[in-house]
């Protein structure tokens, strides 16, 4: 099949993906709004992992409605980080305020984006439990939650201020410790709308080797385009007169497929397209970037898995699993800023950011 033919399969896949997420349960407002639905594109230390720090977030898309709120939350890092954190505990005090400010003007020092600040959380222990990387992309709740002992009622409109402050904290019988706590963040830009690819499953070793083959892949959309970034590792190695290719596999359905000549590697997509990436390197890598899929429905999934095969011998590997999900096109305004001081919860200024907390209000 030509490299033609082979496109023009890759974005009839794309633009006959599966159903869109469902939302998730009601809550006041999440923010950045979109990602009730999706993931966020990375991990956040901050507030949480770390032992003293003031944090602000400048909120600019609550609903426009009344509503009162009690407390708000975090959630965990889905696609980045596999693995189990502990339960801990921290010692948190959180003001909030409808803010001057929009968060295209946030200032750096803290006190400038406050309107009429009110503690709605006086200085207290919060208990936080133990937490897993979720089994779907986004987490289904807000695990880590902070309650307020002081409703804030939101009129409708505004900038919400919302500012946390970790004097200290307990992680496993140790004090006032910087640690991964592995929550949700997302990285706002004008520009693109950057989507990773939750991994699953496990690929297995190239022949000769322990390490199992695995691929990182992302969905960049921009006003314009969506394109796919591939990070293959540890596929099967190519040299001089004897090249490795490395192919997607790209559809809809998830399978267990058993490779018959070699049980130890499973299948696990039903291949509506197939895309010779390009040639592996020495060590079984490839970097690759697929531009010009079309511009499917966001929230849509697709699942895909990289195939990696050496022609002459017919030896081969699979890596692992991604599950993609369209992202929303980039925003035409960014409406959330982190302001935030990493190392002392007493500081008067921090840096301004758009790589934000994915939070939620309840």
């Amino acid at each position: 099949m030509n490299a033609n033919a082979t496109h023009h399969l890759l974005r009839l896949a794309v633009l006959a993906c599966a159903a869109a997420v469902p939302p998730l349960g009601a809550q006041v407002a999440v923010s950045p709004a979109d990602r009730v639905f999706f993931e966020g594109s990375t991990s956040t230390i901050y507030p949480l992992g770390r032992a003293r720090a003031r944090v602000q977030q400048l909120i600019g898309d609550m609903p426009a409605q009344t509503v009162t709120i009690v407390g708000h939350a975090y959630r965990r890092d889905a696609t980045n980080v596999r693995g189990v954190v502990n339960a801990f505990r921290s010692e948190i005090s959180v003001i909030v305020s409808i803010s001057p400010r929009t968060p295209s003007n946030a200032s750096s020092t803290f006190a400038d984006n406050h309107g009429t600040p009110v503690a709605v959380l006086n200085r207290s222990w919060v208990n936080f439990p133990q937490t897993d990387r979720p089994t779907s992309e986004p987490a289904p709740t807000f695990e880590l939650r902070i309650p307020w002992t002081t409703p804030f009622p939101y009129a409708g409109t505004g900038t919400l201020c919302l500012e946390t402050v970790v004097h200290g904290n307990d992680v496993g019988g140790q004090p006032d410790r910087n640690f991964s706590v592995f929550q949700d963040g997302h990285d706002l830009s004008r520009t693109s709308s950057r989507q990773p690819g939750y991994r699953f499953g496990l690929g297995c070793a190239a022949q000769g080797t322990t390490t199992r083959a695995n691929a990182t892949m992302e969905l960049i959309r921009t006003a314009t385009s969506l394109d796919l970034e591939v990070r293959a590792r540890a596929g099967m190695p190519g040299a001089s007169g004897n090249p490795a290719l490395s192919v997607l596999l790209l559809g809809t359905s998830a399978v267990q497929w058993g490779w018959p000549s070699r049980p130890e590697c499973t299948a696990l997509v039903a291949p509506l397209a197939t895309v010779v990436l390009g040639e592996n390197d020495g060590s079984g890598n490839l970097d690759v970037t697929l531009r010009g899929l079309g511009m499917a429905q966001p929230g849509r999934s697709l699942i895909a898995q990289v195939l990696s095969l050496q022609p002459s011998t017919m030896a081969g590997t699979l890596s692992d699993g991604s599950i993609l999900t369209i992202p929303n096109p980039p925003p035409s305004e960014l409406l959330n800023v982190r302001i935030a001081n990493g190392d002392d919860s007493s500081a008067a200024t921090g840096t301004v950011s758009f790589s934000v907390p994915v939070v939620e209000l309840f």
